[in-house]
């Protein structure tokens, strides 16, 4: 069964020094301690922008949460409810809002407060003791983004671009994971 499959794989891991373990990662990190019970808590869509198939034309905006209203649902979670530990994620909170303009983030969207905003939700989430979390995108691309390249994208055999998934922000292009990796690492995104 799995668990027999798992057990044999951590030997491999720890006998090839491969196996990293949650005292490991809090010595690395002491902040992931705070993972450690954590409820997981997403707002998914701060900013939710439907874009056209191939992303050149806005369909719909929404805004489900400002960074204000975001952080003042932490709040609520910690005062109200007792939650004492918490993953707490924001999607939608990139310039486009959720799914759209990956893997281009900055700025925050001014729809929901734009970078002060944002900055200070991230501020006031954590003084509760949660761990705030932005989700941020490198595997796929949309033709509207700022760093659209077509030699980002994974090819098939004779050349045409492989497409992901229709999400929010139109048509995505799967990303080679060589350039994902680049594309997470440019100064103008997120410092890890």
């Amino acid at each position: 069964d799995w668990n027999t499959l798992a057990s044999g794989y951590r030997r491999i891991a720890e006998q090839k020094g491969l196996a990293v373990t949650v005292q490991d990662r809090i010595r690395r990190n002491p902040h992931a301690e705070l993972l450690s019970g954590a409820a997981n808590v997403k707002l998914w869509t701060c900013l939710e922008r439907q874009m056209s198939e191939d992303s050149t034309k806005e369909e719909s905006v929404k805004v489900h949460w400002t960074f204000d209203e975001a952080a003042a649902v932490a709040e609520h979670l910690a005062k109200d409810v007792g939650i004492s530990r918490c993953l707490f994620i924001m999607g939608g909170w990139t310039e486009g809002g959720y799914d759209c303009r990956h893997p281009d983030n900055l700025p925050a969207n001014p729809e929901c407060g734009g970078n002060d905003a944002l900055a200070d939700a991230i501020r006031r989430i954590q003084t509760l003791g949660y761990v705030a979390c932005l989700h941020d995108n490198y595997q796929d691309m949309y033709r509207d983004a700022k760093s659209w390249d077509p030699s980002h994208i994974e090819k098939t055999s004779d050349g045409s671009l492989i497409t992901g998934g229709r999400w929010l922000g139109g048509r995505a292009y799967m990303v080679c994971a060589p350039r994902q990796f680049e594309l997470a690492m440019r100064p103008q995104n997120l410092p890890a």
